[in-house]
């Protein structure tokens, strides 16, 4: 997650079912509102024929409901719309889903019906909508279908990036570990070669001893020179041996940078890991990079130990055993101590925010060192 951060990946995950349900909630409550005016507008329409008595109020009803639902084609994709109209006296005039007979034919008299219609429409008709959008539905999952593809064109756009400097970085590594290579390998060749420059004066400097002992009766006079070319001789295998050291030494020094650059590497990758853990885990807590690095220099047992004590700081302050306030410099907050595994120490405050900051963690051998780096806060 070094190049990816975490909250997109959780973001494209959980937003669009979220803001799925949300919008299915926010259209049904539109169209019920646009609906509901609509059907109060033309569910009655022309009263004309109805105080004529040439329609009954209910079948006028039915059948201009049931036009205006026919036209909603939003209604063939997966909507259920539910309409309701009653009299103020309680009497369901749709749907109609029974006849009242009373013993007798429903009165077909016009002055029958139009007196019927008249009654019920003084009444104060009250109409009622309802509307459900089903899951699993053609505009459903049209809607669902949007927000997944719109965040995996997020999350194709940051791991896009994220790959990118992973392999700039990755480049950049290979290139440095190739320059000290490079470099490794040419003190190499220079030390084969003075290797075989201590070999040659080696060779000369016997045949040199063998000549002076051949022309030391014939020569007397010449021994002096002799004896300075043998010294001269010498004083290059000495310069010879030395430089061929100081070549060794340096070989030995590229090593050890790339071991330690390595190192450094793989310790900062964890530090940046445990940091991004921290944070994504105790929200509640704000951790000091000085807590970190000594969080990672306990050992496994400490560590589950210590974040148990981290957890509970996280969630409930007052469940950590405290065992001592390390009083600091003048007018700064008190630090707390807490153990745990026996040598473990973490030392927090309280900020006036109400965030709680860990400050160090350590163990009782490096605990001068904690209370040193509290002391210059």
């Amino acid at each position: 997650m070094k190049y990816f951060p975490i909250r997109i990946f959780v973001f494209c995950i959980l937003l669009p079912p979220v803001l799925y349900a949300i919008s299915l909630q926010f259209l049904e409550s539109q169209l019920i509102r646009l609906y509901s005016t609509e059907l109060e507008d033309i569910y009655i329409a022309d009263t004309t024929p109805l105080l004529n008595g040439t329609v009954k109020l209910k079948d006028a009803i039915a059948d201009n409901i049931d036009r205006y639902i026919e036209k909603k084609t939003i209604l063939l994709w997966g909507a259920s719309l539910s309409v309701t109209v009653t009299t103020a006296g309680g009497r369901l005039l749709y749907p109609d889903t029974f006849a009242e007979k009373n013993g007798e034919l429903f009165p077909t008299d016009p002055l029958m019906i139009a007196e019927e219609n008249y009654q019920m429409m003084n009444e104060e008709l009250s109409l009622s909508t309802d509307l459900k959008l089903g899951h699993n539905t053609i505009l459903a999952n049209g809607i669902l279908s949007l927000y997944i593809s719109v965040f995996i064109a997020i999350f194709y756009f940051y791991f896009r990036r994220g790959a990118k400097k992973a392999k700039a970085d990755e480049l950049d590594k290979i290139d440095t570990i190739t320059t000290l290579l490079n470099q490794e390998e040419q003190h190499r060749r220079s030390l084969g070669e003075l290797d075989r420059k201590k070999e040659k004066l080696t060779i000369d400097l016997r045949a040199l001893k063998e000549n002076l002992e051949l022309e030391k009766n014939r020569a007397t006079q010449n021994e002096e020179d002799l004896i300075e070319d043998i010294v001269s001789l010498e004083n290059k295998i000495k310069a010879n041996l030395e430089l061929q050291n100081e070549q060794l030494n340096e070989i030995d020094h590229l090593k050890d940078k790339i071991k330690i650059y390595e190192k450094s590497k793989k310790r900062k990758k964890t530090s940046a890991s445990f940091k991004k853990r921290f944070k994504v885990l105790y929200k509640s807590l704000s951790i000091n990079p000085k807590a970190v690095d000594g969080f990672m220099d306990l050992n496994e047992d400490m560590k589950i130990k210590c974040e148990e004590i981290i957890h509970q700081l996280n969630e409930d302050p007052k469940l950590v055993t405290i065992k001592r306030k390390v009083f600091g410099k003048k007018n700064r907050e008190t630090v707390l101590e807490v153990i745990f595994a026996y040598r473990g120490r973490l030392y927090f405050r309280n900020s006036a925010d109400g965030i709680v900051e860990i400050l160090a963690i350590g163990t009782k051998n490096t605990q001068a060192k904690e209370l040193g780096f509290l002391d210059n806060l």
